[in-house]
């Protein structure tokens, strides 16, 4: 019975072989390996980065830098900032908010010992002798006190400061039960946050925009910046990503200007964008204005320098009311700062 069995089955398989191209067969092969690489760069990598990324601002990774420089320098040692970011980031599962001097100098104080050290130094002593010598007016010989010194060695006590490994202090904080693995830790330190953070803003109190006036600000009267240009994780997919623009605090509704004379090549919804603004320049140039609340102006229409063309909003991937503003030389992002001070 086996047999007839075999004999149709190697049958079918040739008359199913026959009808089905090589192409058909390549192409097949081609889903079949890219359904699971699809699934790792969708799924997987995102949440990898997640997970290896701390979640930290700009103004904390100042704010580690500028305690643990401090330390630094009072203890003449060589503690790694972004080893106690990594930290924080694992005992306080990725929230950095209460994150302070206090909360930084007590995560160092971990990482620090000292012993006292008995050391020579060379001090200056100052004594006086008494010397004869001719008093030119008297023209004789008078004792008169001189002022000498001499170099003597002596010794003091010292207190001299140490960092201990990473990886003891981990053993200590999971002994301590307060955190459970020590990868979780090395996982976090295994990105450079110096990459990922953000320019310092390095403006006064209460800039304004300034520059040569080829562009003019797009919202009148708001200049606080609440990101700008550069590398930075992203506010809500905690990830890492290039910042094209800037982005300006302002509030819902406030008016949006053209910054050149230009022509409306979008006014729509983009997505993550929210509702988008793309203006061709006359110099070729492009600015760019998202997350609106709506529009004034629409696709084809040509618009004046300092025209108002919509309304701040906080549409799309967005945390609250902002302009995000870019400027573009031939399709490539530019920092705006740059043209406004």
């Amino acid at each position: 019975m086996a047999a007839p069995l075999v004999g149709v089955a190697v049958k079918a398989g040739k008359a199913l072989a026959a009808t089905v191209s090589p192409s058909s067969i390549l192409r097949f092969g081609i889903i079949l390996i890219m359904i699971p690489l699809t699934l790792v760069l969708v799924f997987i990598i995102p949440i990898s980065m997640i997970l290896t990324v701390p979640n930290v601002d700009t103004s904390d990774i100042n704010l580690y830098k500028t305690v643990v420089a401090k330390i630094n320098t009072e203890k003449s040692v060589q503690l790694q900032f972004q080893q106690l970011i990594a930290i924080d980031a694992a005992l306080n599962d990725q929230i950095f908010t209460d994150v302070s001097e206090s909360t930084i100098k007590t995560l160092a104080n971990k990482f620090l010992w000292s012993e006292e050290k008995t050391e020579e130094y060379k001090e200056t002593e100052y004594y006086q002798v008494e010397e004869s010598k001719l008093n030119p007016v008297t023209k004789k010989m008078e004792k008169v006190k001189v002022t000498k010194s001499k170099e003597v060695t002596k010794t003091r006590t010292v207190t001299v400061w140490h960092v201990y490994p990473l990886d003891t202090v981990l053993n200590s904080l999971i002994s301590e039960g307060k955190i459970i693995d020590k990868q979780e830790v090395l996982n976090y330190m295994s990105v450079d946050v110096n990459y990922f953070e953000m320019q310092t803003l390095d403006l006064p109190d209460n800039w304004t925009p300034g520059g040569t006036g080829e562009y003019e600000w797009p919202t009148p009267g708001y200049f606080g910046l609440d990101a700008i240009f550069g590398m930075r994780i992203h506010p809500i997919k905690k990830i890492a990503k290039f910042h094209n623009g800037l982005d300006i605090d302002a509030p819902m509704g406030a008016p949006i200007v053209s910054s050149k004379d230009g022509l409306v090549t979008r006014a729509s919804y983009a997505g993550d964008s929210g509702n988008s603004i793309v203006i061709i320049n006359l110099d070729k140039t492009e600015n760019r204005y998202l997350h609106l609340s709506s529009y004034k102006v629409k696709k084809g229409d040509v618009v004046k320098k300092g025209e108002i063309i919509g309304y701040v909003g906080s549409t799309g991937l967005s945390t609250g009311p902002h302009l995000h503003y870019e400027i573009r030389i031939k399709g490539n992002p530019t920092n705006p700062l740059d043209y406004f001070r």
